[in-house]
């Protein structure tokens, strides 16, 4: 997975792969929620500077993604923090930009040293 940052997004573009189904052709809610957790996790490192754990994920899946229709693209953004909880959104959309599922991560910020001792 690659990470890109676009305004106040953080953006991937991946390609599901045949092994990552849960039932035939459609990607697996673990996988799905694995993508959701990783490009929260970038979205604090990038946009925070910072690092930290996830507190809570919420997830919807409103249409399945289908592994053969191509490539699907992850958005996520900071929508709040408070005190040591950030909150990121995370849309995910299929290769036809059909909002297929979101999620919502609490994710814990690290103090300073913390992130400096994980990271560097």
């Amino acid at each position: 997975m690659s990470f890109l940052e676009d305004e106040n997004e953080i953006v991937c573009v991946w390609s599901p792969q045949l092994h990552f189904a849960g039932y035939k052709n459609v990607l697996h809610g673990g996988i799905i929620s694995t993508l959701i957790d990783e490009i929260a996790a970038w979205t604090v490192t990038t946009k925070l500077h910072e690092t930290g754990v996830t507190s809570k994920m919420e997830v919807k899946y409103l249409k399945p993604v289908f592994i053969d229709k191509g490539n699907i693209t992850l958005r996520a953004k900071i929508t709040g923090i408070s005190h040591k909880l950030a909150n990121i959104n995370v849309n995910i959309y299929n290769s036809e930009d059909t909002l297929c599922t979101i999620g919502t991560v609490f994710y814990y910020i690290l103090d300073k040293e913390k992130t400096e001792s994980l990271l560097f």
